[in-house]
């Protein structure tokens, strides 16, 4: 197995290198066109995402001046322009050029034969449909329970395990994506309470290790 990309596995903030994506289009009760963007971290694997009207880029602007407002201005972003070209082209605009040159953000493309570098994000891309049609099916909803809907679904592919899972109520909560962004899981209520505060830092410590 070749060893993964620099950028996979530096110490860095998450959301610093993202991968980003489109999936859609969907259909609200308003029968507007909707699409998601999807933002994945390169390193953690957590992903945000974010309700768009259009590919259009003021919609897309909107949508990442949102993304990084709430997780911080990116390093490195990265798309690719295969099958998707036409959903990117609004990325190459002068004005969405000029908009991430202030921000120091830079932007690279996966070339042709090299699809596989956007396999980490690719993978998100499919677990948040899969997610989108179990809770939804054929139903049509709200443009506000659609966004509602969709942080439900951050949350959870966000507090999916990435370590062992252990049968022992004893042994130590196994790692989330969520536990890089907020130090916990985002599914279930934090227990403070005396000995089980210490028994947390605990498995932290031990998941260092």
């Amino acid at each position: 197995m070749a060893p993964l990309r620099e950028n996979r596995i530096q110490a860095i903030y998450p959301f610093e290198n993202v991968g980003i994506d489109f999936a859609g289009p969907l259909y609200t009760m308003n029968t507007d066109k909707v699409y998601i963007a999807l933002f994945t971290c390169a390193v953690t694997r957590a992903i945000h995402l974010e309700v768009v009207s259009s590919l259009s880029t003021e919609h897309f602007l909107l949508a990442f001046c949102r993304f990084i407002s709430r997780r911080g201005i990116c390093r490195t972003v990265k798309s690719a322009d295969i099958e998707l070209k036409r959903l990117y082209m609004n990325i190459s605009d002068p004005e969405a050029q000029n908009y991430f040159g202030k921000k120091g953000i830079k932007w690279q493309y996966i070339v042709e034969r090299a699809a596989w570098w956007g396999g980490y994000w690719e993978r998100m891309v499919q677990m948040t449909k899969v997610a989108v049609r179990k809770i939804l099916g054929k139903a049509l909803v709200t443009s506000e329970e659609l966004q509602t809907i969709l942080a439900e679904i951050e949350a959870i592919i966000n507090s999916r395990p990435l370590t062992y899972v252990y049968n022992e109520p004893d042994e130590p909560f196994p790692l989330t994506t969520a536990n890089f962004l907020t130090g916990r899981r985002l599914t279930v209520l934090p227990n403070w309470s005396g000995s089980r505060k210490s028994e947390l830092f605990k498995g932290k410590r031990e998941l260092i290790k």
